[in-house]
């Protein structure tokens, strides 16, 4: 781990490559490293000892887990672990602090996965948030050879839970969880789309911590990562709004 750790590229957040150097050497499988690495848990070193069996779990069970699989089971035992009630909201009745791994089954993880996931907002007081101070992108990209008009760029900041909720939806991922997160300004949740006509296709929904000023985390369809114009579209508004990319 040290030996990865000190060979880690200059411009990694020190807890990002901490996190890395640990999964590699351990044997996490890359594609496994990289879709952890796209969750809050690139950069959040808490409660090691726990999530030390969850890497042990991911290794055990590698070849019955999908990359896909791996940003939603994270979220989901993140959920469980550390989630609580506030303000009237009830996210998922099953919070157990003492959650642990031992005995547990890829089958088993999968089945309660899922059934949070389709819990996500039900029984939820509808709650909004005020907006951060940073600024929304808009940008319009020249005409394509035999395309009838531009496409038309905008990373928009998601204030209420019907919002996260349709963009999970939309994603088929979990960010309808993170409704505490942003109520508390713990969040900042902004969805990267693009316009053709009146269609919206939504491309990335990014997470920012406020009060680190940092994007640390950018999910696609399906929990994929972030890559080629979306990401640098991101990257541009990023150093626009002075913010550190920590993915």
């Amino acid at each position: 781990m040290e030996h990865i750790f000190l060979a880690s590229q200059d411009h990694l957040p020190i807890e990002y490559a901490i996190r890395r150097a640990e999964l590699l050497a351990l044997g996490v499988p890359t594609e496994f490293v990289k879709a952890v690495l796209s969750t809050r848990l690139a950069t959040d070193l808490r409660d090691s000892e726990f999530w030390r069996t969850v890497w042990m779990f991911l290794i055990a069970n590698a070849g019955d887990l999908e990359v896909a699989q791996i940003g939603p089971l994270i979220d989901y035992i993140q959920a469980v672990r550390q989630d609580r009630t506030q303000d009237g909201v009830i996210e998922f009745s099953l919070r157990q602090p003492a959650f642990c791994m031992k005995g547990r089954t890829v089958q088993s993880m999968l089945r309660l996965m899922r059934e949070w996931h389709r819990s996500l907002g039900a029984g939820s007081a509808s709650l909004s948030w005020i907006q951060s101070p940073f600024e929304p992108l808009q940008f319009e990209e020249q005409s394509r050879e035999g395309s009838e008009m531009p496409r038309r760029w905008q990373m928009v900041e998601l204030t209420n839970s019907a919002q996260l909720r349709i963009e999970g939806a939309a994603q088929h991922h979990c960010v309808a969880s993170y409704v505490n997160l942003c109520h508390r300004g713990i969040s900042s949740i902004w969805s990267l789309r693009f316009w053709e006509g009146e269609k919206v296709h939504r491309v990335l929904t990014v997470e920012v911590d406020p009060k680190r000023r940092a994007v640390i985390q950018a999910r696609g369809r399906a929990n994929r990562g972030a890559s080629g114009k979306p990401l640098r579209l991101l990257q541009d508004w990023a150093v626009r709004e002075r913010l550190r990319m920590a993915i």
